[in-house]
């Protein structure tokens, strides 16, 4: 594209939010609202670099995103530490008749409620209008279940377990055995129809004395927040019944020194050529168009709930198909905790009672975005 800064008044008024404009070969072409007192954010090829560098796993799929040329409406959500702000709403749009990838950043991704107002195409879908409301109340919009304002209403009716927890004061966050964590998700999932031609391996690496209780693998514990992690874990497996080439699906829990992390590995035939190397959840929109507000809604919660997403793939053995298509091996990864293995105290908790009823709540909702059988066939 032709080289050009954009001017503070090209940029669309519903900008109140500082913003970076990229081109499409990912060239920061032009800034609005951001402070210059700091150095780094005065200029512009330094504030690129600072930006990409903090996305860290994403740089790859966000240099995707800003090529990309959507049919419809489509946004991405990333945290990042670029001077005060941390998180960041990326959307297409066109600027001077030329495609742009508009960048808006805030101190919490939960004030983006107000670029998804339930009157734009984002909302269209249920997913998507969730995603709104739970940005929305979690900004402090409405007293959380005060009562069943329109705002609320769909939350509350929908994912009243989830929700409850992102609105208490951390998120849901406690300590837990994450092995039980797995081992419940696994469970309540199991009778779900979108599993019943699956074969779901679940391996935890403990010893059979630790599993009878002669040892206890304190490496196992973690403060992470329950129902959230259980939501991302449910939306994950479901995505993986309905992306399988070969029926099974693989979920391990290893320790990668103080991160733990809980990886979904399948076998498909359903991604498009790009991602190799580990990524973010955008390596995720590498999926047919169908999976994408699943994508969104998992990558959504893991931003609000500080959580991070990790999205590899590699070749495999040819596995027979109807299709005839490549089958790759798939790996997402939830990596949770830097710290420390929490110290066991008196108090008694069974944050594990809490995933059944997130299973059923998140199948449900997802419900309306799984692809209708053949439609995963067309990237």
């Amino acid at each position: 594209m032709e080289r050009q800064r954009i001017k503070p008044k090209d940029v669309p008024p519903r900008s109140d939010f500082p913003s970076l404009i990229f081109s499409e070969d990912g060239v920061l072409c032009g800034t609005y609202g951001i402070p210059t007192e700091q150095p780094e954010l005065s200029d512009p090829g330094e504030l690129r670099h600072l930006f990409l560098k903090n996305l860290g796993r994403e740089r790859e799929g966000f240099l995707r995103f800003c090529a990309s040329r959507p049919d419809r409406p489509s946004f991405r959500l990333y945290s990042v530490t670029v001077g005060p702000y941390r998180a960041a709403f990326a959307e297409k749009a066109e600027l001077l008749s030329t495609p742009v990838t508009a960048v808006f950043l805030a101190p919490s991704p939960t004030a983006f409620y107000l670029l998804m107002s339930p009157s734009s195409a984002y909302a269209a879908d249920a997913v998507n209008r969730i995603l709104f409301e739970l940005s929305y109340l979690m900004n402090g919009g409405s007293p959380a279940f005060s009562s069943l304002s329109p705002e609320i209403y769909s939350v509350a009716e929908r994912i009243p377990c989830l929700a409850e927890a992102l609105f208490s004061r951390r998120c849901g966050v406690r300590c837990c055995d994450m092995e039980k964590i797995l081992s419940v998700t696994a469970a309540s999932l199991a009778p779900l129809p979108s599993f019943g031609s699956c074969r779901l391996r679940c391996e935890t690496g403990r010893s059979s004395a630790e599993r009878a209780g002669e040892v206890y693998g304190i490496e196992r514990l973690a403060e992470l927040p329950v129902e959230a992690f259980a939501a991302v874990l449910t939306a994950l497996l479901l995505m993986a019944a309905d992306l399988t080439a070969d029926g099974e699906i693989s979920l391990t829990l290893t320790d990668r020194g103080m991160i733990r992390e809980v990886a979904v590995r399948v076998n498909t035939d359903c991604l498009s050529d790009g991602c190799r190397e580990e990524e973010g959840a955008d390596g995720l929109f590498l999926l047919p168009e169908a999976f994408h507000s699943r994508v969104r809604f998992l990558s959504a919660l893991c931003v609000l709930t500080h959580m991070d997403l990790c999205v590899s793939t590699s070749d495999t053995e040819e596995i027979p198909t109807r299709n005839g298509r490549q089958v790759r091996a798939l790996s997402v990864s939830l990596l949770i905790g830097a710290e420390p293995p929490p110290l066991l105290d008196f108090k008694y908790s069974e944050p594990e009672r809490a995933v059944p009823a997130i299973v059923r709540e998140t199948a449900a909702l997802l419900a309306a975005s799984v692809p209708a059988p053949g439609e995963k066939d067309h990237a």
